[in-house]
């Protein structure tokens, strides 16, 4: 796995990317910029959010905190359908 990623790291640096590329999705996180590279390891996701919270902050002036990203974990499948109710095996 460590070959694929570094295989796609360098196809990217040659594609003329010009940001950072990240390879876990906490960085990818913490990064800030428009446009991102990322190699994520199979189960890792991660979709735009649209949440905005306002709040009230010790001056009292209304300000808004908006959230950019939800991380989406995918496990792997572990033949849990749900059909049969209960719990999780």
């Amino acid at each position: 796995m460590v070959a694929e990623t570094d295989y796609l790291i360098k196809i990217l640096e040659e594609s003329g990317i010009r940001s950072k590329v990240y390879t876990s999705f906490k960085k990818l996180k913490q990064g800030n910029e428009l446009q991102v590279a990322a190699v994520l390891r199979n189960g890792e996701v991660f979709e735009r959010s649209g949440s905005k919270k306002t709040y009230i902050d010790q001056e009292g002036q209304r300000k808004r905190r908006v959230k950019l990203w939800d991380s989406i974990r995918q496990c792997g499948d572990s033949g849990y359908d749900g059909s049969k109710g209960g719990r999780h095996p």
